[in-house]
C-alpha cells in the first residue's frame, strides 16, 4: 500500500466519521426547522380536562382563528399545523379512527386518524397543506374532530382547558366551558434548508479531517528530520 493510499483511507475515515459525529449532533434541529409556532410565547394552559371519547356520536368544534402572531408576512403562505393534545386513557389499547377537518370560508381538509397511534397526554401534530395561515390569521376559522368508528371505551380523548381568553368549544353541539388545547403553528418549506444544511455538514467534516491530518503531518515531520 502505497503513501498516498493510506493517507486517502484515513482521510475517508475520518470525514465519515465527522459527518456521522456532525449529523447526530444537529440531525435534531434541522428537524425541529420544519414547524415555527404562531406565537413565540403560547397560551398557558390550565384546570385541563377530557373532553369524551371520540366515539362515533362525539364532535367537538374549535376556532383557530388567530389574533395576533410573531410570524413574519413572508411566512403567511405557509400551511396551518395544529399540535393537539390527547389523551389515550393511561395508554390503553384503543381501536378505530376518528377525523379532523380544518375549515375557513375558502377552503376545507380533512385528516382521519388512528386511535391506537394516540399518546398518552402527548400533543399530535396535524398539518393540513391546503390551507395557509393567511386564511385563519384574523378570519373565522374552526378544526372539527369527530368520531368514525371507535367503540365506546376503546377510543381516546381531546383535552380541554378554562384558561380564560381563548375562545370555547362547542361539544356535542352545545357550548361548553372548555377550550381545545392546541398550538398552532406553520409548516414551513424545510426541503432547501435541510438540503443547505447537509451540504454544509458535509464540507464542514471534510475542512475538519484536513485540518486533522494536515496537524499531523505537521507534528511527524520534525520528528522524521531527527
Amino acid at each position: 500500500m502505497t503513501q498516498q493510499t493510506a493517507t486517502a483511507r484515513q482521510f475517508g475515515k475520518l470525514a465519515l466519521f465527522s459527518v456521522l459525529m456532525l449529523l447526530f449532533m444537529y440531525y435534531p434541529t434541522i428537524e425541529r426547522y420544519k414547524n415555527k409556532h404562531v406565537l413565540n410565547e403560547g397560551i398557558a394552559w390550565k384546570d385541563m380536562r377530557v373532553t369524551g371519547e371520540i366515539t362515533p356520536e362525539f364532535s367537538l368544534r374549535q376556532s383557530i382563528r388567530v389574533e395576533h402572531t410573531d410570524l413574519l408576512p413572508t411566512e403567511f403562505h405557509n400551511p396551518v399545523c395544529l399540535d393537539i393534545q390527547f389523551a389515550n386513557y393511561a395508554n390503553r389499547k384503543n381501536t378505530g379512527r376518528f377525523r379532523i377537518v380544518a375549515s375557513t370560508a375558502s377552503a376545507s381538509e380533512e385528516r382521519v386518524i388512528e386511535a391506537r397511534n394516540i399518546e398518552d397526554n402527548e400533543m399530535e401534530l396535524v398539518c393540513f397543506h391546503s390551507i395557509s395561515f393567511r386564511e385563519i390569521f384574523q378570519q373565522d376559522s374552526w378544526v372539527d374532530i369527530q368520531g368514525i368508528d371507535s367503540p365506546r371505551g376503546k377510543s381516546v380523548t381531546t383535552v380541554g382547558s378554562t384558561t380564560a381568553g381563548p375562545p370555547r368549544a362547542v361539544i356535542n353541539g352545545r357550548p361548553s366551558d372548555l377550550t381545545l388545547v392546541y398550538i398552532a403553528s406553520i409548516r414551513k418549506d424545510p426541503e432547501l434548508y435541510q438540503i443547505n444544511s447537509y451540504v454544509l455538514i458535509v464540507f464542514a467534516s471534510l475542512l475538519m479531517t484536513a485540518i486533522l491530518l494536515a496537524s499531523r503531518t505537521m507534528v511527524a515531520l520534525p520528528a522524521s528530520r531527527k
